[in-house]
């Protein structure tokens, strides 16, 4: 098992779109992207490498045949960025080229 450098929390590692790799936490959370009731969202990484938003339904392992049986009914699943809890996140994170300001 992969830990983190600053935290010794357990990770795993999750190509993004974009190429880049993403810390996850090991914890499967299921969530239903079609409730987006305020206060109650969660974000979480999927394995395709998109992120999904939505109220947390359950934590628990997840074998790769519940994922297709989820995804019918209309559910997500992913991980959490280990960003969003890593005490030390800001130490690992690359910074955002600035971007140009609009000529309001």
């Amino acid at each position: 098992m992969i830990r983190c450098r600053s935290c010794q929390a357990p990770i795993e590692w999750v190509k993004m779109r974009s190429g880049s790799p993403m810390p996850v936490d090991p914890l499967w959370v299921v969530i239903d992207p079609n409730d987006t009731t305020m206060g109650r969202q969660v974000q979480v990484v999927c394995d395709d490498g998109t992120t999904a938003r939505g109220r947390a339904i359950s934590t628990h392992q997840v074998i790769p045949a519940d994922v297709k049986g989820l995804h019918a009914q209309g559910y997500r699943v992913g991980r959490p960025s280990h960003f969003a809890t890593c005490a030390h996140a800001s130490e690992h994170r690359k910074p955002r080229p600035s971007r140009p300001r609009s000529g309001r």
